[in-house]
């Protein structure tokens, strides 16, 4: 019998270790995200939306397999931090999601726009005309950083409804004044729901990145967030990002 030696001992333990990660990230990905966000996240909409596939193409590139399920956005985040998933997209930064969550390079970038009434008087570049005014807040949305301060002063009022279409809803019975989101998103959700009486305001509130998320407490987050962004480096590169963005109807 040939004698073990500590050697031996370390190199088994590190193949070991290497066969492991390997196995982690061989398997098909668990990702989630969650309905009626039009033309990026939707299971009803073409390959789940724009940012459904660039997710799942950015894993392939990395040669990661994936698939996806469908949640209410509220449900989401604390999914992936259970272990439930490998990550949720697309999301905002905030300083509430960055003590739980590691995020990605961006998945796409977009200028945050005041949806309200035709005819009402907001607009983006000067927030003094959102003053007293209610904003439209579905659970497990977030608003940018300029909304999200008048919020924490108690400038504006909140209303929570489901999701984005009752939001649009409420805002055209007048239940409430105002929703803000990615133009692209907001004018997409109009559209498909056919709602012509509320309109996008003037003036852009922020810019803003969204990202994939996975959770710090997961021994594998960071290794699937690297192979994602390498992963949406080449999709970049070779321009298929560029295709699947225009396909969806963005810029």
């Amino acid at each position: 019998m040939a004698l073990v030696t500590k050697r031996d001992l370390k190199v088994a333990a590190l193949v070991l270790g290497i066969c492991c990660s390997a196995h982690a990230l061989a398997e098909s990905l668990p990702l989630v995200s969650g309905n009626d966000y039009a033309p990026y996240a939707d299971e009803k909409l073409p390959h789940g939306g724009m940012a459904t596939e660039i997710v799942q193409k950015a894993f392939e590139a990395a040669g990661l397999k994936s698939h996806i399920d469908w949640l209410p956005w509220a449900r989401n985040l604390a999914a992936v931090q259970s272990g439930r998933y490998a990550a949720t997209y697309p999301y905002r930064k905030t300083a509430e999601r960055k003590r739980d969550f590691y995020f990605s390079e961006p998945v796409f970038e977009s200028e945050e726009r005041i949806f309200a009434r035709r005819g009402s008087k907001l607009n983006g570049a000067d927030l003094s005309s959102v003053l007293k005014k209610r904003i439209c807040l579905p659970p497990g949305w977030s608003a940018p950083d300029p909304i999200a301060t008048l919020l924490a002063k108690e400038k504006i009022q909140v209303e929570r409804p489901n999701d984005i279409s009752t939001c649009i809803r409420m805002i055209a019975v007048g239940r409430a004044d105002f929703f803000v989101t990615d133009g692209i998103q907001g004018r997409a959700t109009l559209a498909q729901i056919r709602q012509q009486d509320v309109v996008q305001m003037p003036g852009v509130v922020a810019r803003s990145a969204y990202h994939l998320l996975t959770a710090r407490n997961n021994e594998h987050a960071v290794r699937w967030l690297n192979a994602f962004n390498q992963g949406l480096a080449q999709l970049k590169k070779s321009g298929a990002y560029r295709r699947i963005v225009l396909e969806h109807g963005g810029e």
